[in-house]
């Protein structure tokens, strides 16, 4: 990418410039004609130089089509030494490779010829951040595509799981059930309602789903209350299933300093993933 593509009219011409510019710590590569050249051009280079005859004799456009397959980012310095004039000729045959030259008339200072070998690379420098920056930029992009693609996907699983103990709930309150599990059951209600509330925010926060961050609610919570909240956004989807769930651990009032909504998520996961019509679901 940093190398300079040099074609001159005799094969030692292009030596001694090839010489010259490698004294000056500026990688050279030797071309034979216009044809190799442009070839090496789609490879890459940092710049391009030659002289004025192979460009006036370009009938073909081949510096042209060279310059026009370039990515979008990409702007070779073509540096070419020109006669009196031929500047001019160059400029009327109205070819899309001059947008890219630079004219060094004849005759042309050693120390002139390498200063601006040196402009034209730092400027393909620049031009190789810009690229990075573009590819940086569409991964970002592409990530963050990715991310809410995975998040989407996430929250649809778990937007089911308060909905079941929902709809239960709301079957069990039109059989006119006992005030005790009424109360039992709307208390159920209250808490899935809360959990989906929390579900959906994080829906409508597009912004830190593209990023990929999450937010923690932290709070004193209890163990117990963390199982019990996901047996309830679980039993239907087990019930349905046909599975028989117990439980047996006893309530020793451990406190947990965690996100309530998100730690009750993650036991109902892990008891949805053990769903198997074999086996029989035990928490102890």
């Amino acid at each position: 990418e940093h190398r300079v593509l040099v074609l001159m009219p005799t094969e030692l011409d292009a030596t001694r410039t090839a010489a010259m510019l490698a004294e000056a710590g500026v990688i050279a590569e030797i071309c034979a004609d216009l044809d190799s050249l442009c070839s090496e051009m789609s490879r890459g280079a940092g710049a391009v130089l030659l002289t004025d005859g192979p460009v006036l004799g370009d009938r073909a456009g081949l510096l042209a089509d060279a310059v026009r397959n370039q990515a979008p980012w990409s702007s070779i310095p073509i540096l070419v030494i020109v006669h009196e004039r031929a500047a001019d000729l160059i400029h009327r045959g109205a070819s899309d490779a001059a947008r890219n030259m630079t004219f060094i008339e004849r005759p042309v200072r050693t120390r002139s010829l390498i200063s601006m070998v040196g402009y034209a690379l730092a400027t393909r420098r620049h031009q190789y951040e810009i690229r990075d920056a573009i590819e940086r930029r569409e991964k970002e992009l592409a990530d963050a595509d990715r991310r809410k693609d995975e998040f989407l996907a996430t929250l649809a699983h778990e937007l089911r799981n308060p909905l079941a103990p929902i709809r239960t709930g709301i079957e069990l309150l039109t059989l006119a059930p006992t005030p005790e599990v009424a109360k039992r059951t709307v208390g159920v209600m209250n808490r899935q309602v809360t959990h989906m509330v929390r579900l959906i925010d994080d829906l409508l926060d597009v912004s830190r789903i593209t990023r990929g961050k999450l937010v923690l609610k932290r709070e004193k919570i209890t163990l117990a209350s963390t199982v019990e909240a996901a047996i309830e956004a679980s039993r239907s989807r087990i019930n349905a299933s046909g599975h028989e769930l117990t439980t047996s651990f006893e309530d020793d009032g451990a406190v947990l300093d965690a996100d309530a909504t998100r730690m009750a998520q993650i036991v109902s996961n892990l008891l949805l993933k053990g769903v198997d019509p074999e086996k029989i679901l035990c928490i102890t």
